[in-house]
């Protein structure tokens, strides 16, 4: 009796498993439609010195051409705040107002071309996706 229920249960798993169909998402975005978003990064580092880093974007993402293979997306971003605190030395920037000190325009420097540039993304249905800078000198796959 143990055998056949076994049995039974074994083989309802097994259609079960076998059973279920494959489903296809899309990615279908409205062309020339801007998406906004924000990205929330907290990081907490332990090393000799603890480090706490706090970063807040905002950005959109357009979807700018779609093909049967291929979709194009260009984001930019459109702020970007950071708080950090690095035991004795601690900062914030926001690149929506003007740096103060020589810390701040460091960092305004550096963030400076992320802010200017859109990202260009390709994504296609193969999973090789690439993105490069409007300059187009450099670009990635992933």
């Amino acid at each position: 009796m143990k055998r056949l229920t076994l049995t039974l249960i074994l083989g309802f798993a097994t259609s079960l498993i076998f059973a279920q169909q494959k489903i296809l998402f899309k990615l279908t975005p409205e062309l020339n439609q801007p998406v906004k978003y924000e990205m929330v990064m907290k990081m907490d580092i332990q090393a000799e010195q603890m480090m706490i880093m706090d970063i807040i974007s905002t950005y959109s993402m357009t979807a700018t051409e779609a093909t049967a293979d291929e979709l194009t997306i260009t984001s930019t971003f459109d702020k970007i705040t950071m708080d950090m605190n690095a035991g004795l030395v601690s900062m914030s920037y926001d690149s929506s107002k003007e740096p103060n000190g020589p810390a701040e325009q460091a960092l305004a420097q550096q963030i400076k071309p992320v802010l200017e540039k859109p990202i260009t993304s390709k994504i296609n249905r193969f999973r090789k996706n690439s993105f490069h800078r409007r300059s187009g000198s450099t670009r990635s796959h992933i």
